[in-house]
């Protein structure tokens, strides 16, 4: 019993610790426009605040999966379907602007390197909550059939693309946010099934950091126009081959034989050996 209460506390420690970062980052960021003796760029304050937030909110629900021992950090099933939902990300680095010269990159290397791990602490953040979580903990009250399942993971697939629309309160326009919502319930239907078929919700973080690395790169640092026909034909395509492969891969698998990523994994109780007590 010892072991487990050591743990637990080492637990809310370390979210504690985590929390409270984050809150001060919150509290402290609109009153600086300097970080020590440099001044940066409205794009790159942009950049260093995204990283910083969302690797703490990641740290955050790290640890609350953790706690909760729901399987889904393992190595899982890793397979070839998975070639498909990688393909969309890199889909979204524009590479038709980037053929014909007319999209270009003008910003500085480091500033790349920073809105590559943010767009991993984006990735690895929304992921952990939405399917290391909240995806799960719904597969954990539903998951009778395969039809409830993919109910469920629709539903929290819907609700992801919806939670973008707080993008509104933060100057975002009403068509551009639309959109987001719009492909951002897609992504998390296919990271969804993603997690379905391999258990594992790194997969998932790696596909989403992809996706969204490759659609921030040119806009923010530099030129590009994602609304050419021959870039969007190619992400329908795509996508309507990966939900297709992806989809057949998980109805012709049997209930019994998913991962399962939502049967929690027992915690380990260490018991105290019983007194023999005082012998007469």
């Amino acid at each position: 019993m010892k072991k487990w209460a050591g743990s637990r506390a080492a637990f809310f420690a370390f979210e504690g610790m985590v929390l409270l970062a984050l809150v001060a980052f919150y509290v402290w960021r609109p009153f600086t426009r300097t970080y020590g003796d440099f001044t940066f760029t409205q794009t790159q304050r942009y950049l260093l605040e995204m990283l910083v937030s969302r690797t703490l909110g990641a740290l955050l629900f790290f640890g609350m999966v953790c706690y909760v021992k729901y399987p889904v950090l393992g190595p899982g099933r890793p397979g070839l379907y998975l070639v498909f939902p990688f393909l969309v990300a890199l889909n979204n680095f524009q590479w038709e602007a980037v053929i014909r010269r007319e999209a270009s990159f003008e910003g500085k290397v480091w500033e790349a390197v920073v809105l590559f791990f943010a767009a991993l602490a984006i990735g690895c953040f929304e992921e952990l909550v939405f399917r290391g979580l909240f995806l799960c903990s719904l597969l954990e009250a539903f998951h009778t059939n395969k039809k409830q399942i993919l109910l469920v993971s629709l539903l929290s697939s819907v609700l992801f693309g919806l939670v973008h629309l707080l993008n509104l309160f933060e100057g975002a326009g009403v068509g551009d946010t639309l959109m987001q919502v719009g492909y951002s319930t897609l992504i998390g239907a296919m990271c969804s099934l993603m997690l379905l078929l391999s258990g594992s919700v790194w997969y998932c973080m790696a596909v989403h950091a992809l996706f969204d690395f490759g659609g921030m790169l040119l806009p923010t640092l530099g030129h590009a126009n994602w609304f050419r026909p021959l870039t969007i034909a190619l992400m329908a395509v795509l996508g309507v081959a990966t939900a297709v492969v992806l989809l057949w891969k998980f109805l012709r698998t049997d209930t019994e034989s998913l991962p399962h990523p939502w049967e929690r994994k027992k915690r380990e109780v260490a018991h105290e050996p019983e007194s023999a007590g005082d012998g007469l």
